[in-house]
């Protein structure tokens, strides 16, 4: 399955930590940066296969680099550069998932994008959820946190210690929701975006399965 992972402005967290157990498996994955992403990327010796933003939070010439390993620097050039608009209707991490969805990716990975400016977490979850339906597999996740959008489908998830899972519908009904695995099991559940049913639950085994028949059903993973 092709896998990208798109590198936000904002990450919570030890993000080199975070990026080494990430990628240790993956070192074919396609990295876009997503505007100020690229900075960030830089500071932890990543070097991404492309950037694409406004540059309103970050530079987006390598010029600004502010690395100081002279074998990083000297990679830049294989960094493809797009720069955009600043005045649009989509955020810069919305573009960067739309140019991965459009180039075939199936599992697009964001990294961050969580806390910060609450407008733009929610954008970013808006984001998750108008393109869970174009590719197999979209997440986002930071040091403290892992959501995806499951469609229609189903998901297993490992358990992580000392991590709360919460549903949440993003459609108007989630229905169909069964889940195992988790210490407050659904059977064939209606989950509505209007009422918090889904908030604090917790994994009894290795690994939790979890089913919703239709609509948009948002999955987080929070740490306690």
């Amino acid at each position: 399955m092709k896998k990208c992972f798109i590198i936000t402005a904002y990450f919570d967290g030890d993000l080199s930590r975070f990026l080494s157990q990430l990628m240790q498996n993956e070192h074919s994955a396609f990295i876009i940066c997503a505007d100020g992403g690229y900075e960030l990327a830089l500071s932890c010796g990543i070097v991404p296969n492309l950037v694409i933003g406004d540059a309103d939070s970050g530079s987006m010439t390598s010029d600004a680099a502010t690395v100081q390993q002279a074998d990083i620097l000297k990679s830049l050039n294989k960094t493809e550069f797009i720069r955009i608009k600043r005045e649009k209707d989509e955020s810069d991490t919305f573009v960067a998932v739309q140019h991965a969805v459009n180039s075939g990716f199936e599992s697009i990975d964001i990294i961050g994008g969580i806390g910060g400016r609450l407008d733009h977490t929610i954008s970013n979850i808006q984001t998750l959820a108008h393109f869970s339906s174009h590719t197999k597999q979209i997440t986002m996740a930071d040091d403290a946190n892992f959501i995806t959008i499951v469609e229609n489908s189903s998901i297993t998830l490992l358990k992580k210690e000392n991590f709360f899972i919460s549903l949440f519908s993003f459609s108007d009904i989630c229905s169909g929701v069964t889940t195992t695995g988790l210490y407050y099991p659904l059977e064939n559940a209606t989950l509505r975006n209007a009422y918090p049913l889904g908030l604090s639950n917790e994994f009894t085994d290795a690994e939790a399965t979890i089913k919703v028949e239709h609509g948009k059903l948002l999955v987080l993973m929070s740490k306690k």
